[in-house]
């Protein structure tokens, strides 16, 4: 399986050569990066667990209005059903407004988490 990019919903969406704006959220490490496009980076610290998933969904509340969003997992080595369904349910929304989600470069960890909770497949993380 190829960790690099995988997608969620949609198309997947690339960054490469755009002007980026960061802005850091507290307990997770996560940052937020907006290109010139309109895509929209967003990576998340090494953990996506309970005590720190409230200030991961802040970075996505403030991203709902973009149409392409990639999600940055290679620093993620722990996460829980609270961070997964987090991901899933901001994907959800945002390709109910007809936009996409990416989850890229997730880490070994974090996909092995996804698969044993059953949720590689709605988080669209299955063997291609």
């Amino acid at each position: 399986m190829d960790k690099t990019s995988k997608k969620v919903s949609g198309k997947s969406a690339s960054t490469n050569g755009r002007k980026e704006k960061t802005s850091a959220a507290k307990k997770t490490g996560s940052t937020s990066k907006k290109a010139a496009t309109g895509s929209l980076t967003i990576k998340c610290g090494e953990d996506l667990c309970l005590r720190e998933v409230q200030d991961l969904y802040q970075e996505l509340k403030k991203a709902s209005d973009s149409q392409s969003i990639v999600i940055d997992l290679s620093e993620t080595k722990q996460t829980d059903t609270s961070g997964l369904q987090l991901l899933y349910s901001f994907s959800r929304k945002i390709a109910q407004k007809g936009g996409n989600v990416s989850l890229d470069k997730a880490t070994d960890e974090f996909l092995e988490t996804v698969r044993l909770l059953g949720m590689s497949e709605s988080l669209g993380l299955q063997k291609e």
